[in-house]
């Protein structure tokens, strides 16, 4: 499509939110029929789902959340763990330990996005570097309802109590990081420090 190659070529950051809210919804929805998985910029590839923003945004333009990509490599270092909580498809995991070369413990609740980024860890070849979790993570160790968003798989989350809240529901495990038993055995193996926490919760 002429115009998502255009949309790849765009120079700033500044601006990008507002024109891709400007697309015609028929335009957004020829995206999801388009070549999966979805080379980005850097050289990765990555699973996107039909209908989901954050995928037709992937499409776009080749990259997502530059500035946390950043931050990730500014405060990340050799020999560390990176942790990333709410991981979605994966995106800064992937990054983390391909482009990083870091090891990666990763947590996702979303039994169907947890499967796609099991996937993408063998088709970026960094299976020795990934261990994905497929739990939430909280305050405390429960069970839950995970509620996935019907339009940003990025945007699904905890049903809070009294919260009418749409989507496809889950029960999943909730866990803390300083008792989840799995988690802490597997920084026990690897024998190696945390060096950063990226947490995108919305609000756990």
């Amino acid at each position: 499509m002429i115009i998502q190659k255009l949309l790849r070529l765009w120079p700033l950051v500044r601006g990008r939110d507002r024109f891709f809210r400007m697309l015609p919804e028929a335009f957004k929805k020829k995206l999801d029929d388009l070549k999966n998985p979805v080379l980005l910029k850097n050289g990765l590839q990555i699973f996107v789902s039909k209908g989901d923003d954050l995928s037709r945004w992937l499409r776009c333009y080749g990259s997502y959340e530059l500035e946390t990509s950043n931050v990730i490599r500014e405060y990340s270092k050799p020999g560390q763990i990176f942790v990333d909580v709410g991981a979605n498809m994966g995106l800064f995991s992937l990054e983390a330990a391909q482009l990083l070369n870091l090891p990666v413990i990763s947590f996702e609740p979303n039994p169907k996005i947890a499967d796609l980024f099991s996937q993408l860890i063998q088709i970026n070849a960094v299976d020795e570097k990934v261990k994905i979790f497929q739990v939430a993570v909280s305050n405390e160790t429960c069970r839950a309802t995970f509620v996935e968003h019907p339009s940003n798989k990025g945007g699904s989350a905890l049903e809070v109590s009294g919260d009418a809240q749409e989507g496809s529901r889950y029960e999943v495990g909730v866990e803390q990081l300083d008792e989840y038993g799995l988690f802490q055995d597997h920084l026990a193996g690897l024998g190696l420090n945390v060096g950063l926490i990226k947490m995108d919760v919305e609000g756990a």
